[in-house]
């Protein structure tokens, strides 16, 4: 099928399906006229029957039928296993990968593919985007789509080290398969499961992912073009490589006395940022939401060392400048942490309850660059102490081990999704969305630099004809936000309008997560942010325009 054209309307009617838009959420009655779509495709084979099917390349383990309820239809909850590939020696090449679907009895024809989160170490929630809208989330199951994620194929009880959550990247097997490979596997299985219930592929098929699962998404619209019509990918990990170098150069940053920051400074030094940058979007109202305009001096508070107990000493404001600042190195370059952050203090500053440990400054990261991979230390002091051997990468101090370009460029080929030729999946007819927090610890500037890249090989016309990218202001990674400031949008209905009728995004709000917030604002394409207009209620959506 031509991708574009809508096949059996997902919300019953393009009508239907404008008017939801509208109002940033779907209605009610959208919901019920997706439950009674006349042209929804009926099961060929039963949920029960499903698990007797024998399949190519994984195995069902169980399928349970669900109950209809107020807040969803019924669905069959398949629940399945795809074996490890095989060396030639016949040994296994990492681990299982487990996989989940949730299979409506009255399909949409559409799929939803979720990718995983973090590590991977669990199979993905199919409840819908995150930082969506509370009626968007009760919405989503209506939708009748085929719903579909697995883990990384490994778990947090089955890993080189049980006390080092990231140690599966000294396992080529797993360490293949966090990258990309389970993603592309369980998508396979996914889609030849659904064609075997229903005697039809699904004719489109949508991605979903958040931080790691955005990366995915990103990857996939970059090398596996055909795959998916529509991906939502939300504060994707852009440079994964260029992360944990970037975390490893703030571990030695920080290590430095003079650049400690005792953790009772650090409200401190947040306020003078806020002070700072708050009002460059014409209004004070604890969000920065000109994140790129924002450049704080923070010698305003400078002082010298005997008076560092209410004030910075220059050490201190160089350290915090160095991780603002773009990483450029002979191996990796990558944008600094936004203004604005908190990231960077608990994580290298400790609390004054819970001081930094050994393991907080080597942190998993450093797991990643081992060379040659090798099971990680037993412990963390004995990681430190294995610090500057010639088996680990230290980026910053004093110097990268030799065989850092090497591992560098591995990783950078298997994990990082920075390649701005997205002139395949255009051609394919794909449509990309991709949100981010302004003050992510994931750094919304990769993200902002692929779109400055994508422009400069496409075209600004050509790209916008396919690509969103917005930035919540003032949101983290956690969706923390100041109190009653927006932080929710339904990007996915968005998303669907665009693939299925050609309705580009526009006028798209941002509003509360959960009923709590106060205040909305316009949800600006990148490189607009939202302006006060200097005149109505700082409220209101209306009161802003999306400026540059």
């Amino acid at each position: 099928m031509e991708r574009g054209k809508a096949v059996g309307a997902p919300f019953g009617s393009s009508i239907a399906v404008l008017c939801a838009l509208v109002g940033g959420t779907l209605s009610v009655s959208a919901q019920d006229e997706a439950v009674a779509e006349e042209d929804a495709a009926p099961v060929q084979i039963s949920c029960a029957d499903l698990a007797a099917v024998p399949f190519s390349g994984f195995t069902i383990t169980s399928t349970f039928l669900g109950t209809a309820t107020e807040a969803r239809p019924q669905r069959c909850l398949v629940k399945a296993e795809i074996p490890p590939e095989q060396s030639e020696t016949g040994e296994s090449i990492g681990r299982p990968i487990l996989f989940e679907a949730l299979l409506p009895e009255e399909w949409s024809g559409r799929s939803v593919h979720f990718g995983f989160q973090g590590y991977g170490t669990e199979i993905p929630a199919l409840t819908g985007a995150d930082w969506q809208t509370p009626n968007a989330a009760e919405v989503f199951p209506f939708k009748a789509h085929a719903l579909y994620g697995g883990d990384s194929g490994h778990r947090a009880d089955d890993l080189p080290s049980p006390e080092d959550p990231a140690s599966f990247a000294s396992d080529p097997g797993m360490l293949a398969d966090f990258a990309e490979g389970a993603t592309a596997k369980v998508h396979a299985a996914a889609q030849t499961l659904i064609e075997t219930r229903y005697g039809t592929p699904a004719e489109l098929r949508y991605f979903v992912g958040f931080g790691d699962g955005g990366r995915q998404g990103l990857m996939a619209a970059q090398r596996r073009p055909e795959d998916y019509d529509g991906i939502l990918a939300g504060e994707p990990i852009v440079d994964f490589t260029g992360l944990m170098l970037l975390r490893e150069r703030a571990a030695h940053l920080f290590d430095d006395p003079r650049a400690y920051i005792p953790p009772e400074m650090l409200d401190i030094v947040k306020e003078e940022i806020r002070v700072q940058c708050d009002w460059l979007d014409g209004v004070s109202d604890g969000v920065i939401a000109d994140w790129e305009g924002c450049a704080p001096d923070l010698a305003i508070i400078a002082c010298a060392e005997s008076e560092s107990d209410r004030c910075l000493t220059f050490g201190q404001i160089e350290a915090l400048n160095a991780l603002h600042a773009p990483m450029s190195t002979d191996l990796t370059v990558h944008a600094g942490l936004p203004w604005g952050t908190s990231d960077w203090d608990t994580r290298y500053m400790g609390t004054p309850d819970i001081p930094p440990t050994a393991r907080d400054r080597v942190a998993d990261f450093r797991d990643w660059f081992v060379t040659p991979p090798i099971a990680p230390a037993p412990t963390p002091e004995d990681e430190v102490a294995e610090d500057d051997t010639d088996q680990e990468i230290v980026l910053v101090a004093p110097s990268p081990a030799p065989d850092a370009d090497a591992r560098i460029a591995e990783l950078e080929q298997m994990l990082d999704a920075e390649d701005p030729d997205l002139g395949a999946f255009a051609a394919a007819g794909g449509h990309l969305t991709v949100y981010a927090g302004s003050l992510s610890e994931y750094p919304p500037g990769e993200m902002a630099d692929l779109w400055r890249r994508m422009v400069r090989d496409l075209g600004r016309e050509r790209v916008d004809s396919f690509v969103r990218f917005y930035v919540f202001p003032g949101v983290t990674h956690d969706r923390d936000v100041p109190e009653g400031m927006p932080a929710a949008a339904d990007l996915f209905a968005a998303l669907e309008v665009w693939v299925e009728f050609e309705g580009v995004p526009e006028g798209l709000v941002n509003s509360s997560p959960d009923g709590s917030a106060t205040a909305e604002r316009p949800l600006c394409p990148y490189p607009l942010v939202p302006r006060y207009d200097g005149e109505g209620p700082h409220a209101e959506a209306a009161s802003f325009a999306c400026a540059e």
